[in-house]
């Protein structure tokens, strides 16, 4: 994947929330996410950090080819998808990467999982993760969008709470030349206005 060349907009990005990373990402928390984004003329650069759980349900490495095929469409999705809508924006550069680790596992039909046993599992295994102690798994994506018209006071959207059902709350931050803002979206409200 070619790396970002995020030009005037990561450097305003980095300065403008430096003061946030000096305090740290905060508490890991399910269903709650951050979407950072630097606009600079018709386009925008974006970063979302998210725990694993709110994006595939789990945070452990795949214990089976059910979840590791849903890894892979999650990344696939997150690679293809505009994190936000409005303005005319494509992606033209998207990367997205996580910390859950992959083992491999046996190809026999037989020990495949149902569903409901699959869930119970992955229930189970949450619980004794945290019983240890063990670090929590998390998402990070990158995207570079191209806009047809300026994103400044265009109304956006995300489809990111259609996908993600265990997602509830998404902080937004961005800025731009004009100044930043920052708002809280919600299944409810996912929609927001960058000005």
């Amino acid at each position: 994947m070619t790396p970002f060349r995020f030009a005037l907009s990561l450097p305003l990005l980095c300065l403008t929330f430096t003061a946030q990373a000096a305090e740290g990402l905060g508490a890991h928390v399910h269903g709650e996410a951050r979407l950072q984004a630097a606009i600079e003329g018709q386009s925008i650069d974006l970063i979302l950090e998210s725990p694993a759980f709110n994006l595939v349900g789990f945070e452990h490495a795949p214990e089976n080819y059910a979840q590791a095929a849903r890894i892979a469409e999650t990344v696939q999705w997150l690679e293809s998808t505009p994190l936000l809508s409005g303005a005319g924006c494509e992606i033209t550069e998207a990367s997205a990467s996580h910390t859950l680790t992959e083992h491999e596992h046996g190809r026999d039909a037989d020990h495949e999982e149902t569903e409901a046993h699959e869930h119970e599992h992955e229930h189970e295994h949450e619980h004794e993760h945290e019983e240890r102690g063990g670090s929590h798994a998390e998402f990070e994506v990158s995207q570079h969008l191209s806009c047809d018209e300026s994103p400044l006071a265009s109304e956006f959207g995300t489809l990111l709470f259609d996908r993600f059902e265990a997602l509830e709350r998404l902080d937004v931050e961005w800025v731009s030349d004009q100044g930043q803002g920052a708002t809280t979206l919600t299944g409810d409200q996912t929609r927001f206005t960058a000005e």
